[in-house]
């Protein structure tokens, strides 16, 4: 009701949550624009809510624009607290860090995307956070290709 009017999300449509953190996650910001703002956006059947972060809003909002009049996408520089944006959403796509303790708190499943550039010792609290997650159902794991991660899905 009430959070999906906020960010102008019909009532019958799905949601995917799209955000990188507080100061945003540069790849994550365009594949998501390249993904779901592209070309076939008028056959998604689903509603896009992507907060960029401060850095790469400017950019976001300029290739949203140019993409035209991209239906059921909602593009936020920031959001200050998670809580709503949770609550409007259906499945989120985010950088695996200190946020998946709220999406998990939320209930929300969850494609978690580690930072790939990470020390061992930074990329090891979120794998391992992960790995709790995975025994508790909340999510599933792979490692990324590269090796360097756990990927959650």
């Amino acid at each position: 009701g009430r959070v999906r009017e906020r960010f102008q999300i019909a009532t019958d449509d799905r949601c995917l949550l799209v955000f990188g953190g507080s100061q945003g996650a540069r790849t994550i910001n365009l594949t998501a624009l390249d993904a779901f703002a592209g070309g076939d956006e008028g056959q998604r059947p689903y509603h896009v809510l992507h907060i960029t972060g401060h850095r790469d809003y400017a950019q976001a909002r300029e290739r949203l624009e140019r993409a035209g009049n991209v239906p059921r996408y909602t593009l936020l520089e920031y959001e200050p607290g998670l809580a709503d944006a949770l609550a409007a959403s259906d499945l989120v796509l985010a950088r695996a860090g200190g946020s998946i303790f709220e999406i998990a708190a939320a209930g929300r499943p969850a494609i978690l995307v580690p930072y790939p550039y990470a020390s061992a010792r930074r990329s090891a609290a979120p794998r391992a956070h992960g790995g709790r997650l995975c025994v508790a159902g909340a999510s599933g794991c792979r490692r990324s290709r590269r090796g360097r991660g756990v990927s959650r899905h």
